[in-house]
């Protein structure tokens, strides 16, 4: 398969690492992994790790060292050359060996007059990734601090592919960006396509927030209106409670009910003020559930006004029934008569 250099810049940062340790060495590596890798693809690369003196050899063994490998089914082997002409393999039925997210392979040198070469070996496949491009670590060796790490960069084209068929799609996008990226990636400049993309995607979230809040922000004003129109029902409701207190029967119900509305109106208001709290923290899924729970509290507010309005049971006035029973006689009265004169009248 054909490669492609990757660029002076990243090709520094992929470079094995050497952080300062406690003894001096140098190493070497038969692969530098300078090129771009797919997922599914065999490596296999061994390192040689040789103490620069005598002091520092000894200084190599009676520790304790952790290779590890992002690899997928990664195989670590080492072998430890000693001074003495003695050899030691690892991994043993006594290390430390775990094949799970990451291979590693933990093993103690003995102390046996001083480590002349420690060799490690590793193999496995670059694993599919779910990004466009990821930085692996091939091999990384350790003791207390990490001695080497061995890097490479593992491309996924069909996630290229599909993020800037994503992108055409949205308003969004920089078109003139995405046809330069496009363009690059084409060109198997996997890392400087990359570098555009991630751009294009920053902006894009960026721009589809803004606009999912103002959406959110819109709505949520739409409740807080359809709240306070509720509120003021229950408020008139209350006014004409106190109002007609004396004359309510079922006055204790009615302020039962009435205090359980404003309980719930209170709870509205602070669910209300969570949501804008979601939105501000982009949590848009979770603003929905609560606007629309928000919602629905409204609706059975609002219903409880109503039936709380309708039972309202006033007794009856004593001096009015008087009256209208004394209308009642009057009434009668005056008929009576007007009845009797007819009668007479009719005689003559």
């Amino acid at each position: 398969m054909g490669r492609t250099e990757i660029t002076k810049f990243f090709i520094l940062f992929l470079l094995i690492s050497v952080p300062a340790s406690a003894f001096e060495f140098s190493f070497s590596c038969s692969e530098k992994f300078t090129s771009y890798y797919y997922g599914g693809e065999h490596i296999y690369s061994s390192c040689s790790l040789k103490p620069k003196t005598d002091s520092d050899a000894k200084q190599m063994d009676g520790l304790t060292y952790l290779a590890l490998s992002e690899l997928d089914s990664a195989a670590i082997q080492v072998e430890v050359k000693m001074k003495n002409g003695r050899t030691f393999l690892f991994p043993t039925p006594n290390d430390e060996y775990s094949a799970k997210e990451e291979t590693s392979l933990k093993f103690y040198v003995p102390e046996f007059g001083g480590v002349d070469e420690i060799i490690i070996r590793v193999q496995g496949y670059v694993p599919i990734i779910d990004k466009r491009l990821l930085n692996l670590s091939v091999l990384s060796f350790s003791e207390e601090k990490k001695l080497f790490d061995l890097n490479l960069t593992a491309v996924n084209k069909q996630k290229f592919y599909e993020d800037i068929k994503r992108f055409e799609k949205e308003n969004c996008t920089d078109s003139k960006q995405l046809l330069k990226a496009k363009s690059i990636f084409n060109e198997d400049k996997y890392i400087e396509a990359e570098a555009i993309l991630a751009e294009i995607e920053e902006e894009v979230k960026e721009c589809i927030f803004k606009e999912q809040t103002k959406e959110y922000e819109k709505r949520l004003e739409e409740i807080e209106g359809r709240y306070n129109d509720v509120k003021k029902k229950y408020l008139l409701l209350e006014v004409k409670v106190e109002k007609d207190k004396e004359q309510i029967e079922n006055l204790a119900e009615i302020t039962l009910r009435l205090e359980n509305i404003s309980a719930k109106l209170k709870e509205v208001e602070k669910n209300i003020s969570k949501a804008k709290e979601l939105i501000r923290q982009a949590k848009f899924d979770s603003a929905t559930n609560l606007t629309n729970s928000i919602e629905t509290q409204l609706k059975e507010i609002e219903t409880g006004i109503k039936e709380t309005d309708a039972l309202i049971s006033k007794k009856l006035d004593l001096m009015l029934i008087a009256g209208i029973f004394g209308l009642i006689a009057v009434v009668s009265f005056f008929a009576i008569v007007a009845i009797y004169r007819i009668r007479n009248k009719d005689k003559w």
